[in-house]
């Protein structure tokens, strides 16, 4: 019987000598024939030499090609899955027009978030993300970070302090609490629920001074587990008070942030794009659709923001993305014919077959390839 520390070793020895043998680098431009987990591969090596942001054309790949940088992070590396949840992390869309009077989910909304945040206090290692995701334009880094805090037990921490934390984070304000992204105050206790917690927290204060911090059960009310400590994190990305100031678009207001100035704080990020052809003509398909969308809400004589106050500037987006190392499935010369030889590479690859426990067809692969 093999033991799992043995096959994960004898795994992360077989994934470092493929890297070695396929030459896999982004000092190059390029690199073709990759398939989508080698792509994933390639962001998970690379990343060991500084953070990564991989960009990919849509939110219906985002989420297979987070789960196997994980995945290949982790054989490389043996962390754990806390470990690669807080290291590798998504930055989704907001997957709404901003023109039909619909709102992202908030789970959607605390993700970005919580990405931005981490990206702002240099902790993100690796940020897969879409086009569409790019676009929207977000409260400034310093904003954002005011917006969530680290709390102790036995600390000295004002309760009306936190409430307006709460708030300003994005909270909302309900009795009892069972829903992410409530927060509900009943004497010296504040109840609020993260929205990425499977249950949500309570806070005792006697005066000024954290008397406890614990789980409990929003449906018995009981407590569940003991904390130590506990954070508030910031549920959205754009801030209400800049909004009603009518800052948008000013000097320090929603209009002048964007994914691109979380970048670089504190570590220089390796840009990856995943079929850059594909990222461009879905990035100016979302682009040309809101302009649609917003002159049609004009037409319907709708007060509503001009696009370059909610979204990024097409060309500021294209001219970031240029820096980026392009990973391709097709051929070099059938799609990058502008990059020169010298700087580009091409690994062909392809996806391995499924067997979904089929072991008798898996043994009968392996004896035809041996």
């Amino acid at each position: 019987m093999v033991s799992s520390t043995s096959t994960s070793l004898t795994l992360r020895i077989l994934l470092e000598q493929a890297a070695r043998r396929a030459g896999l680098s982004a000092r190059r431009r390029s690199t073709s024939g990759l398939s989508p987990s080698a792509a994933a591969f390639f962001a998970a090596i690379v990343t060991s030499e500084s953070r990564t942001v991989l960009v990919v054309p849509t939110e219906g790949i985002l989420e297979q090609m987070l789960s196997d940088v994980r995945f290949f992070l982790s054989c490389l590396e043996d962390l754990s899955t806390d470990d690669l949840e807080r290291q590798v992390i998504p930055f989704p869309s907001h997957e709404v027009d901003p023109y039909r009077g619909l709102t992202p989910h908030l789970d959607v909304v605390a993700t970005r978030a919580r990405t931005l945040r981490a990206m702002a206090l240099g902790n993100a290692r690796v940020v897969v993300t879409s086009v569409a995701a790019l676009l929207p334009r977000v409260s400034p880094p310093e904003r954002l970070l005011t917006a969530s805090i680290k709390l102790e037990k036995g600390e000295n921490f004002s309760l009306t302090r936190l409430v307006d934390l709460l708030i300003d984070a994005g909270f909302t304000r309900e009795d009892p609490v069972d829903q992410h992204g409530e927060f509900s105050v009943r004497g010296g206790l504040v109840d609020f629920f993260p929205a990425d917690d499977h249950s949500p927290t309570r806070i005792e204060f006697v005066d000024d001074a954290i008397e406890s911090i614990r789980h409990y059960d929003p449906t018995t009310q009981l407590s569940t587990i003991p904390l130590d400590r506990t954070e508030v994190v910031a549920i959205r990305e754009v801030f209400e008070d800049q909004i009603s100031k009518g800052e948008i678009g000013s000097e320090n207001g929603v209009g002048t942030s964007s994914f691109f100035d979380y970048l670089g704080r504190g570590c220089q990020e390796r840009i990856l794009s995943f079929e850059p052809e594909e990222i461009k003509s879905q990035g100016e398909k979302i682009v040309a659709r809101i302009q649609v969308s917003h002159n049609e809400a004009v037409q319907h004589g709708k007060c509503v923001s001009p696009p370059e106050q909610l979204l990024v500037d097409w060309s500021e987006v294209e001219q970031w993305l240029g820096t980026a190392t392009q990973l391709t499935q097709l051929g070099v010369d059938d799609i990058h014919g502008n990059v020169p030889e010298h700087e580009s590479d091409r690994i062909p690859c392809q996806s391995a077959r499924e067997f979904r426990g089929r072991l008798s067809d898996w043994v009968a692969d392996v004896r035809q390839n041996h």
